[in-house]
Parts: structure tokens; sequence; C-alpha cells
């Protein structure tokens, strides 16, 4: 099985999210792993532009995070 963690970093400190990290989705409170979802709250629809590192605690762009990920695309809310 493809760990895709492995093809994720933050882009200031390079620090590999965790299956167990989770992130509060700024619109509802959720609270879940933002990578599973590729940013994109699963509870209210929202997707997050920028992610902070739970290491280094940097915001950087969601997109910025995926290493080498050609297919990935987001939507984002205007």
């Amino acid at each position: 099985m493809f760990n895709y963690f492995s093809k994720i970093n933050c882009p200031t400190c390079h620090y590999q999210p965790k299956r167990l990290n989770r992130w509060e989705c700024e619109e509802c409170g959720h609270r879940w792993n933002i990578f599973d979802t590729y940013g994109k709250c699963p509870h209210c629809g929202h997707t997050h532009a920028e992610t902070e590192c739970p290491k280094c605690h940097d915001l950087n762009s969601h997109t910025d995070w995926y290493i080498d990920w050609r297919d990935v695309e987001l939507e984002f809310a205007d």
C-alpha cells in the first residue's frame, strides 16, 4: 500500500505529517487529518487554502505541502 504521507511535508521545516495529526476547520470547528481530504473539510465542505505546520507552526499554502503530486488539484471557494 502506498504511503501518501511520504509525499507530503511542510515547505518550511519539512515536517512529515502523521496519520494521527489533526487540524481544525476554520469554518465549523471539525477536527480531522487535513491531508486525508486534500484540504477539504468533510463536515462542512470548506477547502482550506493554507495549512499550519504542527511542528514549526508556519502557515503555508496547502498545495505547497505536496511533493511532486502533479495530479493534485484543489478547488477553493471564492
